[in-house]
């Protein structure tokens, strides 16, 4: 899966020649740029695999516990199973009821660029329609 630990034990090309399932880079995302500069300029170093998914999560439950009046289960369960469309630094949100998984998925095909960094690998994201770069 996504994680730096992989190209370095690996090797840049050992890891260009086997795509991962991972989740996008941090500035793979759509309108990135001022999320990667704005975490840069915080904490003084380039934002980790996780953290767009960290701050989007810890931003959709504040405003969900602000509709729902508190963070009573029941309310706020109600809240966001109801999010539609919700955006964030990882793109738009919806959030299934029956499952409360998030929709679209998160899981991508990953590739290796020659300076061994990850990315959505672009073929795949064209042919299922990605909005990653």
């Amino acid at each position: 899966s996504y994680d730096t630990g992989f190209v370095e034990t690996a090797g840049v090309a050992a890891a260009r020649a086997c795509p991962v399932v991972g989740v996008p880079a941090p500035q793979d995302f759509a309108g990135a740029a001022a999320e990667v500069g704005a975490y840069e300029d915080e904490f003084g170093q380039a934002p980790g695999t996780w953290s767009p998914y960290t701050y989007d999560s810890l931003n959709f439950l504040a405003e969900g516990v602000e509709q729902a009046g508190g963070a009573a289960s029941g309310k706020l369960t109600k809240a966001l199973d109801g999010v539609r469309g919700w955006q964030g630094w990882t793109g738009s949100v919806t959030i299934d009821p029956a499952s409360g998984n998030r929709e679209p998925a998160t899981v991508v095909i990953v590739d290796t660029d020659a300076n061994g960094e990850l990315h959505v690998d672009s073929d795949w994201a064209k042919a299922v329609g990605a909005p990653y770069r």
